[in-house]
């Protein structure tokens, strides 16, 4: 499922073969994996060390807790600024060495989620409309691109609610 998805995600932003991509909240990797597959130089970051530790002895060597030190042609943050603190999203989009960003997040009203699956998962801290996070990655010097309810072959089984996630393309201001 993985592969397929991060086609979808090549194919999306049309990233050629020897631009960089960062996945930010990987997690085990398995992202940074299947763009190293597919022909991109990928690397990933997060904060959980059992993660990275778990992760596939393959690409151990392009994943880290910290953010690299160089210049990304993307970096993709799916399903991870939901978790962290908005101080700690707007340090992160400061920081960040992109010429591109990808967000991937759930939408709400302030207070539910409008996929009502993703109320089970205790972590999620936010539950924001699209102009919220929208208004968030532009205070921190990104200009918005496009922002969109569904993008074939990401999060596909969640299309039934239009507005349940976003796709968020920012490029530097």
């Amino acid at each position: 499922m993985t592969i397929p998805m991060a086609m979808a995600v090549i194919d999306y932003l049309g990233i050629k073969r020897g631009q960089r991509i960062l996945d930010y909240g990987c997690a085990k990797g398995y992202m940074v994996k299947a763009f190293r597959w597919l022909g991109r130089e990928a690397y990933g970051c997060d904060i959980s060390e059992y993660a990275l530790k778990s992760a596939d002895y393959e690409i151990t060597s392009f994943l880290s807790k910290d953010l690299p030190k160089r210049h990304f042609h993307f970096t993709i943050v799916k399903d991870t600024f939901e978790h962290m603190q908005v101080k700690d999203i707007k340090r992160l989009l400061t920081k960040l060495d992109s010429k591109v960003l990808f967000v991937i997040v759930p939408l709400g009203d302030g207070k539910r989620y409008y996929i009502p699956a993703y109320e089970l998962d205790k972590t999620h801290i936010h539950k924001q409309p699209l102009h919220w996070w929208n208004e968030l990655i532009k205070k921190a010097g990104w200009r918005i691109k496009s922002a969109v309810p569904i993008v074939p072959g990401i999060k596909d089984n969640w299309n039934y609610q239009t507005e349940g996630n976003a796709f968020i393309v920012a490029e530097r201001s």
